[in-house]
């Protein structure tokens, strides 16, 4: 009875310490460093911060893959290579149109 509560109490307090074992952080930061520069103009700045999106994408995809549905990470990564051509092109609306999908799909993986 007490290995029990003992493996319990040890499991709640590793659970707890591990608060960013999802990543949301990482990627909502990475999504606004793409942001910023394309509000500036700076394709090359947003350019190389959208590369780093995607490579953080491929890094973690089994934590999307943990947090949500299939269809939702193939979204995303869809929108992010969308974002990377829309930059290329420096098509603003179309890179602003991507954002708010990317933006739209971190909220449905995100608000279990």
């Amino acid at each position: 009875m007490i290995q029990k509560l003992l493996l319990v109490l040890i499991m709640i307090s590793t659970l707890t310490g591990c608060s960013n074992l999802t990543g949301e952080k990482e990627f909502r930061e990475s999504l606004s460093k793409v942001e910023e520069p394309l509000h500036a103009g700076n394709w090359d700045e947003g350019k190389k911060h959208a590369n780093e999106l995607l490579d953080m994408y491929k890094t973690n995809k089994w934590r999307l893959q943990m947090i949500g549905a299939e269809d939702e990470y193939e979204q995303l990564h869809e929108s992010i290579n969308r974002l990377r051509t829309a930059i290329d092109e420096k098509n603003l609306l179309q890179a602003k149109l991507e954002m708010a999908t990317i933006y739209g799909i971190f909220e449905e993986m995100y608000s279990i």
